[in-house]
């Protein structure tokens, strides 16, 4: 199913006469987390002092709790962008400890949202950053999957994907979060798919040295 950006990088109320923004006029709850990179099975860790904005509505805003979570009331349309600064104080459970320093954007799909799923998204400190190698002229796309994991793919041309399996990171495109790293900016939005049903994938808007936070929901 196509999906779409009504401006190139602001999302709103998808025009896609296939897929109406919600009619109900009921508010969306946005709520989920932001961790650590390196958060796993053997230590977890939350993003505190995160400041999440909804893009152009900066009535509707949030700062991320210790344990990363936040929660965001969504006038209803179909996608929302939330844009995402990143805390201004050192992290006290990220090994070793340090600062996060790239901004982010966190797409709010209402299907996603309707079918329960869990938002996660993921960012590294500068001190972590090196196993990365970000091009800081390029974006840096994480996809978090709830359901079944399956191969994800974009479109725009990016360095090697790499998977998260609990512990660390390796080479791959399948797991329950996937990076695409340096992604090329182009006209400034991504195709993101998975194999089989799923709920979420779409266009997406990407922007140079910041991370693109996007949740699938596998069937």
């Amino acid at each position: 199913m196509k999906r779409c950006l009504c401006v190139a990088v602001a999302l709103a109320a998808c025009s896609d006469p296939s897929h109406q923004a919600p009619t109900d006029g009921q508010p969306l709850q946005f709520t989920g987390e932001l961790v650590d990179m390196e958060s796993g099975n053997a230590l977890f860790c939350g993003i505190l002092g995160a400041q999440f904005t909804v893009h152009g509505d900066t009535t509707r805003t949030d700062t991320s709790n210790p344990n990363g979570r936040f929660m965001l009331t969504l006038v209803p349309a179909f996608r929302t962008q939330v844009d995402i600064a990143p805390p201004t104080a050192m992290s006290e459970c990220s090994q070793p400890k340090s600062t996060y320093s790239h901004p982010a954007i966190i797409i709010a799909d209402s299907d996603v949202i309707n079918a329960g799923a869990m938002y996660s998204a993921r960012m590294y400190t500068d001190a972590d950053a090196s196993k990365f190698s970000p091009d800081p002229a390029k974006a840096q796309l994480v996809v978090h999957v709830e359901g079944t994991p399956r191969a994800v793919s974009i479109t725009g041309t990016h360095a090697a994907a790499m998977a998260f399996d609990g512990t660390s990171w390796a080479a791959g495109n399948t797991g329950t979060n996937v990076l695409f790293p340096n992604v090329d900016v182009g006209s400034g939005t991504t195709n993101i798919t998975m194999a089989g049903t799923t709920v979420g994938g779409g266009s997406a808007p990407i922007a140079a040295n910041t991370f693109t936070f996007v949740t699938l929901v596998g069937k």
